[in-house]
């Protein structure tokens, strides 16, 4: 009953919402004393998401690990291995470990069976591993500057949704396609994508994955409507909390801010931004907070402050390989050389982005 409050919890909730860590936690507790090895599983399993949605990586990370370690990295139930890389794969993505998180998804879509596994859905997470196999392995390639693949994933990963008709998988994959065509700058594909996931989640009374305002106002700035998407992102953004897409909405709130001659408060969005990911661990999201905060000191004239900040998202980019992140990074670094007259330091920066830009390239056509 305790595992059944939980996973009802999430889908009407949210995976961020108190009640689900409760269940969960007096599940394991009930679970510990029966000795019921997949109860403790599942109950272990509840905690890490409730922990992950929140955008607690530093928190989750030990659970996910400890799932993966208790399955015994392919151990006899093969079902529970499955779940176990699930638990990774995402754990990864948000940690800022694009390479892993790729790795483990490939692995997801080797074992996945739509029909075997079918039950899973309403068990762990209250969606499809498979699908999110696809789908976080599209957000992986996408950093790792494999844009093309990146697309074909979601896609692949958004038909898997319809075809197995799971209303909360679409509903997720969807919100994260609306995401992914945040990052290519198609405004109108994030509005089609997110109006689709709202539309499900209304008709299911199913609660989205990722926050839907910020979204939408990461559209509306896209398309330059900069007024009415700080409003939304404002709405999308409560103070002290991630988790999901809100970093990134952090990162374009400043930006427009900035445009509106706000520039301390755009200073004040990203820093905090920046305090409170450090503490979560969410650093997929910390080369484009410090590229963020780059620009916004550069709008107050401080362009040594700026260039330290770009120097820095260049050099966490590069740690993470994710080649996205460190050619927007290495753009932002050579245009500040090149307003400032500094030939020599531009052409260097001009040759890395062909380098960065290759690197691109070259990932799309080895995938493909």
């Amino acid at each position: 009953m305790q595992l059944a409050l939980g996973m009802s919890s999430i889908r009407v909730k949210g995976m961020i919402s108190p009640a689900v860590r409760q269940a969960y936690e007096r599940a394991g507790e009930i679970a510990q004393k029966s000795g019921d090895e997949r109860h403790v599983f599942q109950s272990l399993y509840g905690v890490w998401q409730h922990n992950v949605g929140s955008g607690r990586i530093v928190a989750a990370r030990p659970l996910a690990e400890r799932l993966l370690s208790v399955t015994g990295h392919g151990g006899a139930d093969p079902g529970l291995c499955l779940q176990a890389h699930h638990a990774v794969w995402t754990t990864s993505f948000i940690g800022g470990e694009p390479v892993g998180c790729l790795e483990h998804c490939e692995i997801g879509r080797r074992r996945y069976d739509p029909e075997r596994y079918q039950s899973h859905r309403d068990l762990y997470g209250g969606h499809d591993a498979g699908v999110c196999a696809w789908m976080f392995g599209g957000q992986a390639e996408w950093l790792l500057g494999r844009a093309d693949t990146a697309l074909a994933s979601l896609t692949e990963a958004v038909r898997l949704a319809e075809r197995i008709s799971h209303p909360p998988s679409l509903v997720g994959v969807l919100c994260y396609a609306a995401m992914l065509h945040v990052h290519r700058g198609e405004p109108e594909l994030v509005i089609a994508r997110l109006a689709a996931a709202e539309t499900h989640a209304r008709e299911h009374r199913i609660s989205p994955i990722l926050a839907p305002q910020v979204l939408r106002g990461a559209a509306l700035f896209l398309r330059g409507e900069v007024h009415d998407a700080i409003v939304c992102l404002r709405a999308g953004l409560p103070p002290g909390r991630t988790g999901g897409v809100r970093p990134l909405g952090f990162c374009i709130l400043a930006e427009a801010l900035v445009l509106q001659g706000q520039h301390d408060e755009a200073l004040t969005a990203i820093c905090e931004a920046q305090q409170t990911v450090a503490l979560t661990g969410e650093g997929a999201w910390n080369p484009e907070l410090h590229r963020s905060q780059g620009l916004v000191l550069l709008s107050q004239n401080k362009v040594s402050e700026s260039e330290v900040a770009f120097q820095r998202a260049l050099q966490l980019a590069r740690q993470q390989q994710a080649k996205s992140w460190e050619l927007r990074a290495a753009m932002s670094l050579a245009r500040l050389w090149g307003e400032q007259g500094r030939r020599t330091g531009a052409r260097a920066a001009r040759a890395h982005l062909r380098l960065v830009y290759r690197g691109v390239r070259y990932a799309r056509s080895a995938r493909s």
